[in-house]
């Protein structure tokens, strides 16, 4: 990444261009962007590799109590991790979390006097938020003059808890019953959600935040392929035998062997090149950045979820 980075400001002054004050701020901008989305990256893939392992774990110990396990979640914030549905026709859905965690997130809309509560949140702006806002917006000018590096909401009365309601009121809003967590490598703990706030430390953090990635339009996908067809991948070490295509997953890049680079700029927007195994997937990486408030979690050492058996009961009875 930084490679690319150098050499991309190295390519602008071999091109003889002398860098104004704003266009250095502009490619700075860009280069904060790429790294927030890459951090964005690195997590999505733990997410994957923690619910894989997760969709195992109840396939192995609890297979027999359930018609169908199904990951939904993936990156999706928005979205609940594992849909299950007992032997009695009860559905609901399992949260998965890494013994440390983001525990969810929600924008707020400057009006450059005040914040508000985002109306593209798909949570809910509950009492918990409302007081979050609340307190943000009584420290204004200190919360926007953090920018990206943000600020933590730990003087905020009523804090941890009022992170806690916040994140019951998720949960809770996407018919979520249990949490699993793993602390290290070991089994997963089986955590009710009325037990979150005695088996999870919360923390909050309110920052100037670019989005992880945006879907690429379908003018956009076109314009790709072409490029990659026809202009790089014929012409990169590595990409001679590489064919881009467009499928129900996106654009993608038939691997025969790997690039010797992750991110490619066309029509003054920045993709990246995901990895995965045996093709590249295409991804815009985002332009937009609002305040977000974050949500970090930390498994207590002493976090006891119910015995397997006690699960089984559950199971048996709903």
């Amino acid at each position: 990444m930084y490679l690319f980075l150098i050499v991309f400001k190295r390519n602008i002054l071999m091109e003889g261009k002398r860098m104004k004050f704003g266009e250095f701020m502009k490619l700075r901008e860009t280069e904060v962007r790429i790294m927030e989305f890459v951090d964005w990256l690195n997590e999505e893939s733990r997410w994957r590799e923690e619910e894989d392992d997760a969709c195992e774990f109840l396939k192995q110990k609890f297979k027999a109590y359930f018609k169908r396990i199904k990951k939904v979640g993936g990156s999706n914030s928005t979205a609940p991790d594992i849909e299950v549905e007992t032997m009695n026709d009860t559905v609901f859905n399992i949260e998965v979390k890494c013994a440390r965690a983001r525990g969810g997130q929600f924008a707020l809309r400057d009006t450059s006097i005040s914040f508000e509560f985002s109306r593209r949140n798909k949570s809910v702006d509950g009492e918990a938020a409302k007081k979050i806002v609340a307190y943000i917006n009584q420290n204004y000018d200190p919360f926007v003059e953090t920018g990206k590096t943000g600020a933590s909401l730990e003087g905020m009365p009523g804090a941890p808890d009022v992170f806690s309601d916040w994140i019951r009121e998720r949960l809770e809003a996407y018919n979520v019953r249990f949490i699993l967590a793993r602390p290290d490598r070991n089994d997963f703990l089986i955590i009710p959600v009325d037990r979150f706030k005695e088996s999870f430390d919360v923390s909050a953090r309110c920052r100037l935040k670019a989005s992880g990635s945006q879907r690429l339009s379908i003018k956009a996908m076109n314009s790709l392929l072409n490029y990659l067809n026809n202009d790089l991948l014929p012409h990169v070490k590595g990409g001679e035998t590489m064919k881009a295509e467009i499928t129900t997953e996106g654009l993608i890049i038939h691997k025969s062997g790997n690039l010797q680079f992750e991110y490619i700029t066309l029509n003054g927007a920045n993709y990246y090149l995901s990895d995965q195994g045996d093709r590249y997937v295409v991804k815009k990486v985002s332009d937009t950045a609002n305040y977000t408030v974050v949500f970090s979690l930390n498994l207590k050492r002493n976090a006891k979820g119910w015995t397997e058996e006690e699960f089984r009961r559950y199971l048996r009875n709903n």
